[in-house]
C-alpha cells in the first residue's frame, strides 16, 4: 500500500548535492595590508625579493623578516625550505 500523503505536501526529488573544489587557504605574510601571498614554495623568494625592491609600507625589514620566517613555517618545510640558509634555526 502507498503512503498517503495530504494534498498540500508534495514529494520532492532530491538532487545530489554538488561538490565544490576546496577553497585553497592562503597565508599571508603581512595580513593586515594583504601583502606578499604565499601560494607556492617559490612565493617565499618572490616575497622577499619583492620587499626588498618595491615595497614603500610601514613595516620595517626586521618585522618583515619575521613574519616571513613564520609564514614560511606555519605553510610547511618545502615552504620553510626556500628561506635564506641564515634565517632557518
Amino acid at each position: 500500500m502507498l503512503p498517503c500523503y495530504p494534498p498540500a505536501i508534495k514529494r520532492v526529488r532530491l538532487r545530489p548535492r554538488l561538490r565544490r573544489p576546496r577553497q585553497e587557504v592562503i597565508l599571508y605574510v603581512l595580513p593586515a595590508e594583504g601583502l606578499f601571498p604565499l601560494r607556492e614554495p617559490a612565493d617565499v623568494t618572490r616575497a622577499l625579493s619583492s620587499y626588498q625592491r618595491h615595497y614603500r609600507g610601514p613595516t620595517p625589514f626586521p618585522r618583515f623578516a619575521t613574519a616571513l620566517v613564520r609564514a614560511a613555517n606555519l605553510a610547511g618545510p618545502r615552504f620553510a625550505a626556500r628561506l635564506p640558509s641564515e634565517w632557518r634555526p
